[in-house]
């Protein structure tokens, strides 16, 4: 069994990765982007990391200015593109949207009705050209209580197509029959991908 963890840092990336420094059996190091006409990255890095069976526990504790969580991955798009891309490791580029449900809905309710919506914002659909190459959803586990309820993750072969999905979504509201609009946030990486 292999387990996903997201780690996002909003401090010293270098300290956090010496906290799991050969612990994971394959990293993914996520460099936040400067792109012109949106606002600065709320983080200093998003590290995606695979750990044979479970993390131990010093592996999630990462001290302040950090949180990991363990999560299923869910691809919904593009599994052979992206089965492709870590086998070839190298930098990539991706976008990487978190957020907290709306507290109406459970974490079931949430989990079911945001793999249904796949591919649209709120009653919008995402343009084909803005889909990028693969997209996966991450989710936490049933019955945790993680720092956010959903990731995801899609990933792009050309810099202009990342720049046009954040700018299409920044320009667009936030779904809050499905999200809580004040809890979400998104951000453009050139990604690392380690053996």
């Amino acid at each position: 069994m292999t387990t996903k963890v997201v780690c996002v840092v909003r401090d010293d990336p270098a300290a956090v990765r010496a906290a799991w420094r050969g612990e994971p059996v394959h990293a993914a190091l996520g460099t936040p982007l400067d792109l012109p006409g949106l606002p600065p990255a709320p983080v200093a890095a998003v590290d995606v990391l695979w750990f044979a069976g479970e993390p131990t526990a010093r592996a999630l504790a990462l001290g302040p200015g950090a949180v990991a969580v363990a999560v299923e991955e869910v691809v919904l798009r593009g599994a052979d593109a992206l089965a492709a891309h870590r086998d070839a490791g190298g930098d990539g580029l991706k976008m990487m949207s978190f957020g907290r449900r709306n507290p109406a809905l459970s974490a079931a309710e949430f989990a079911a009705r945001w793999r249904r919506e796949a591919g649209r914002l709120g009653g919008e659909s995402i343009p084909d050209d803005l889909r990028g190459f693969a997209y996966a959803q991450d989710h936490p586990p049933p019955g945790s209580d993680p720092p956010f309820d959903a990731v995801n993750e899609v990933w792009f072969d050309r810099l202009d197509g990342l720049l046009r999905r954040a700018e299409w979504f920044a320009s667009r509201p936030v779904p809050a029959d499905l999200w809580s609009p004040s809890e979400c946030w998104s951000v453009c990486l050139r990604e690392e991908t380690l053996g």
